[in-house]
């Protein structure tokens, strides 16, 4: 009984779920009772999530979370979302994903890892199929490509994904995109670069720490 009031008392009370508060910051600005989202890098279905405060309110999407310890805990707490166990990447295959001792930090990118000093923190690496954001949105959107915001936390794998993706098809009105650098660099860096050919623009940056956070990119087509 306890797991089904759960959900009521967090939407009574407006509980964030995010890290920096992005969900209650995102629900203020979409404002909309019914939505899709799509969230890449999912990790636990409910604690440090961007989705979860909308999944609670009727929101529905699909989540991709390649650490195969969550897939049967967001099926569990999260059934009517599509979520794939696996990897997002430039093009359909498999890589090898290194798991660490702190799971959040888990990533595809060995380098990436070495560049972070965690590369002494791997305890072992995993076979894991990936997909193009193109494909899994195809899959599981079908013949509604609306997606009224996207999240992405890939410890590095940023740019494969975002490159995964038909633009033309399938278009979020927000992007969230966890950052590691300071937000000047991020102005003129590759992340936002990528964005502007895109037809998105930087529009902010929360923060969870010194420079770590995340950039918030809007559709040029979207206007408050």
């Amino acid at each position: 009984m306890l797991h089904l009031l759960k959900p009521y008392f967090y939407r009574r009370f407006k509980t964030s779920f995010s890290k920096s508060g992005e969900d209650i910051q995102l629900w203020q600005l979409l404002k909309k009772s019914h939505g899709t989202y799509v969230d890449v890098g999912g990790h636990h279905p409910i604690f440090s999530s961007n989705s979860y405060y909308f999944y609670i309110r009727g929101w529905r999407g699909i989540v991709v979370e390649p650490n195969p310890a969550f897939e049967i805990l967001h099926k569990r707490i999260r059934p009517n979302d599509f979520f794939f166990s696996g990897g997002m990447a430039g093009q359909e295959g498999e890589m090898e994903y290194f798991m660490l001792d702190s799971d959040e930090r888990n990533s595809f990118l060995e380098k990436h890892l070495e560049n972070s000093d965690l590369n002494n923190r791997i305890t072992s690496k995993k076979s894991i199929s990936v997909r193009t954001l193109s494909q899994i949105c195809s899959q599981f959107l079908g013949n509604d490509p609306s997606i009224d915001f996207m999240t992405i936390d890939v410890e590095g794998m940023e740019k494969e994904v975002l490159v995964g993706n038909d633009w033309s098809k399938f278009r979020p009105k927000y992007i969230l995109l966890e950052s590691h650098l300071p937000i000047e660099q991020e102005l003129n860096g590759e992340l936002s670069d990528i964005m502007a050919d895109r037809k998105y623009h930087l529009i902010g940056k929360t923060l969870q720490g010194h420079y770590l956070g995340t950039l918030w990119f809007r559709a040029n087509e979207v206007h408050f």
